[in-house]
């Protein structure tokens, strides 16, 4: 059973989350104004300035929040009424000790909310691996894991009454504290208006943008909300946040795994799969370890929709921050890639990562699986229509990430792999996609798109377009028709080595793991450890392209003669640190120009399970199976 608030607020028979929403439309700002209001009709300047101040302060301090304002415009009367400029300032007194009563009641209960609301992100991840874990028919440690969940559930429904009898008796005591000022204020001759008191109810949540909304306009809405606002849509209407471009990949991440739990329990098998599938997806990237602090990168659910394409699935898994990375990169899968794709695609995204944080260990980076088209099923299509419309919705969700991240722009790589590679190829010739500092970069690509004739086709310069294929990579040969060859010298993009260490010849059309078919050989091993074409992305991502190997081979890769290359690439220069396995994170004695100390080893990434004897770890598939054509 997922972890929601609602559940947790039903077992533990107490809402903090409802109590602190009518609690906090009381607005301290608001009243501190009205306090400043009467002590200047009271004659006291420096009291007014004081209490101005301290409304500037509380607004700041984000305690100025929806509900119906305290109106100012009865000052005057009041003044006349009352007569006595000793009242009025005795009355701007009690209203600013109303004020601070009720700012550091609602900061307090507001703490202690937003405390719980981490607490229960991780044990609501900690839950999910373990379902996770429970779902392999191998695991001998069921009994165990169903004890853990047990255990997380019952820490979490504690934490919600604690917080939540926290919560109501601040209530309980500030509207207590507000009779008495009431009673003080009644007996200077002023009677409140009646908005001064324990807090306006909140209204209707906001709608949500529409179709017609832009990514500039979502992020604008998103920062009007309040912080109780937010969280309430994400609970109540998980499916539009989650796929909300412009927002946060935070609030985004969080309301997808809502729609995944739900869809956990969907009568239709295929939306089962595609909700697991994200899960395991979710999971492999959690197992991957910071190269250089063997800790767990950030994992994020970036889109989700396992019904988009009919049925098909939609997906993006990032391994990193992406609100916060120096360096985006969007992975860009070719046919047959589709929502049972995301185990396989996510492990690869965090291969990339490694691969980047080898690159440039000072860089902060974020790789997105993006399973964001409907991908043609099988062999090398002929037609580029889903290229077509992938590119579109790779540009939309590009010009996402922009709006989200503000003035803060990331560099940002996208990487378009065979039939993926037309896709990124298309959203640049098509769209306009990318900027002056984005890279691009064409891996065992089948073809630029029709009328695309040479790098600069893609509205950037040609030395932002990196191309690499493996020399056994047959299936570049297979035909299509999807424009120029990218590799040639005449298309005039930049060519990187691109080596396996696969065999020299492309293995036919064979199954490969648990979802499909997948090409094997070279043209499914771009992204393998210790190639040169991963080595290369991790450069290219965090913008050394100019420390890439070079392909020196012939005009056309695959006519090079059939010998063996080293694929295993040296650390660049700029990177003095021991190199790490690009798939494990584990640190190696391969040779670098200044050792240090080896990384720690990695720990358990389910840190808030309960000890409850040996967990098995789900084992990942050595080769991607969909989406690597």
């Amino acid at each position: 059973m997922p972890i929601t608030q609602a559940d947790l607020a039903a077992r533990a028979q107490i809402n903090p989350w409802k109590l602190l929403e009518g609690f906090t439309a009381g607005d301290p700002a608001e009243i501190s104004n009205l306090a400043s209001q009467f002590a200047k009709a009271g004659g006291d300047t420096k009291a007014s300035v004081t209490y101005s101040q301290q409304a500037g302060k509380q607004a700041h301090d984000g305690y100025s929040v929806a509900g119906s304002p305290v109106p100012t415009s009865h000052v005057t009367q009041i003044k006349n009424q009352v007569g006595s400029g000793d009242k009025l300032t005795k009355i701007a007194g009690s209203l600013d000790a109303i004020a601070d009563d009720l700012y550091a009641r609602t900061a307090a209960s507001k703490n202690s909310v937003h405390t719980l609301n981490a607490q229960i992100a991780t044990w609501s991840a900690a839950y999910d691996r373990n379902e996770l874990l429970q779902r392999d028919p191998d695991q001998p440690n069921v009994a165990q894991l169903k004890a853990a969940n047990r255990k997380i559930l019952a820490d979490a429904v504690a934490a919600t009454q604690t917080v939540g009898k926290a919560v109501d008796t601040s209530r309980k005591a500030y509207e207590q504290a507000l009779a008495g000022h009431r009673r003080t204020l009644s007996s200077l001759g002023y009677t409140p208006p009646p908005e001064l008191n324990e807090g306006t109810p909140a209204g209707p949540l906001p709608a949500v943008p529409g179709a017609g909304s832009t990514p500039q306009s979502n992020r604008a809405w998103w920062n009007s909300l309040t912080a109780q606002q937010r969280q309430d849509l994400i609970q109540q209407n998980p499916r539009a946040i989650g796929n909300l471009n412009g927002l946060p990949a935070s609030a985004r991440d969080a309301a997808n795994r809502i729609a995944v739990k739900q869809d956990l329990s969907s009568a239709d098998k295929r939306v089962r799969d595609n909700a697991n599938a994200a899960l395991r997806g979710l999971y492999n990237a959690s197992q991957k370890k910071d190269p250089r602090t063997g800790e767990p990168p950030i994992v994020q659910l970036y889109a989700y929709d396992a019904r988009a394409f009919g049925e098909g699935g939609r997906a993006a898994i990032a391994v990193g921050d992406i609100d916060k990375a120096d360096n985006v990169v969007f992975n860009v899968p070719g046919i047959k890639s589709d929502g049972l794709s995301a185990p396989d695609l996510a492990g690869r995204a965090g291969d990339v990562y490694i691969a980047s944080r080898n690159s440039d260990p000072s860089q902060s980076t974020a790789v997105i699986a993006w399973i964001g088209y409907d991908a043609p099923g099988e062999g090398i299509p002929s037609s580029e229509a889903n290229a077509q419309q992938g590119a579109q919705r790779l540009t939309a969700d590009l010009n996402g990430l922009r709006a989200s991240r503000g003035s803060d722009q990331p560099h940002v790589t996208v990487v378009g792999h065979s039939y993926g590679s037309t896709v990124v190829a298309r959203a640049g010739h098509d769209y306009h996609a990318y900027g002056p500092n984005d890279d691009i970069v064409l891996l065992g690509s089948i073809g630029p798109g029709n009328g695309i004739t040479k790098a600069s086709d893609l509205n950037v310069s040609p030395d932002q377009v990196h191309v690499g294929t493996a020399r056994n990579d047959i299936t570049i040969n297979a035909g299509g028709g999807h424009g120029a060859d990218p590799t040639s010298k005449e298309f005039g993009a930049k060519r990187i080595a691109a080596e396996t260490d696969t065999p020299d010849i492309d293995l036919p059309y064979v199954p490969a793991g648990d979802y499909g078919f997948g090409f094997g050989g070279a043209h499914g091993s771009y992204f393998d450890p210790n190639s040169e074409s991963l080595y290369n992305v991790g450069q290219i991502a965090t913008g050394h392209g100019d420390s890439v190997i070079r392909d020196s081979g012939s005009d056309h890769p695959t006519a090079r003669p059939n010998t063996h290359r080293d694929a295993s690439p040296h650390l660049g220069s700029h990177d003095t640190a021991p190199h790490v396995s690009q798939s494990t994170g584990t640190a190696t004695t391969s040779a670098a120009p200044a050792p240090q100390a080896p990384v720690p080893a990695p720990t358990n990434t389910i840190t808030a399970v309960p000890p409850a004897g040996p967990i098995q770890v789900i084992p990942q598939r050595e080769r991607v199976t969909r989406g690597m054509e």
